[in-house]
């Protein structure tokens, strides 16, 4: 659920623009048809000796094709046949959007199911362009999970069959 709610939030940020020159380099950096790149994601939480570093690949194709791989481990795959479905992007305006210095987004949710999952997220932006650097997930249990893209690919062919397991 918490890399749908990513993927959503990467194509969604759009729907909140205010007038501020970052949300709209964000608004114009989120009109894309596929995103692939890289992650590295580190995640904290009590319940762990020491924090989890993962690094994987994540492959998204508008409107509901998503790849989450984790190098090593996991797969988890999104397409039209699957019984999991991208979150409606309507539901998704639960936030209150604040920009915080120049590169920096911060998102508070304002919708109950949204509160009950997160505090807040944060988003790191390239303020040149509006493109994703990395997001910061505060979890309401006090998890939080830290997320940094690289080798960002916007807009290439990605194959079929990425997106069957």
């Amino acid at each position: 659920m918490k890399r749908i709610t990513f993927i959503s939030l990467m194509l969604l940020l759009p729907l909140f623009a205010s007038g501020q020159e970052l949300l709209q380099k964000v608004l114009q950096a989120s009109r894309f048809d596929t995103l692939q790149a890289n992650f590295t994601s580190t995640k904290t939480s009590e319940l762990l000796a020491a924090p989890v570093t993962t690094t994987g690949s994540v492959a998204f194709r508008a409107p509901d094709c998503l790849r989450w791989e984790v190098d090593g481990g996991s797969v988890f795959v999104m397409n039209p046949s699957s019984r999991r479905k991208m979150p409606d992007v309507a539901g998704l305006k639960g936030f209150n959007i604040t920009q915080e210095g120049e590169d920096t987004l911060i998102l508070l949710p304002s919708r109950h199911d949204l509160k009950r999952l997160f505090t807040r997220i944060v988003l790191k932006v390239d303020p040149a362009d509006g493109s994703l650097c990395a997001l910061t997930l505060e979890e309401t249990n006090g998890d939080v999970t830290f997320i940094e893209f690289s080798s960002v690919r916007i807009d290439e062919p990605i194959d079929d069959s990425l997106f069957n397991l």
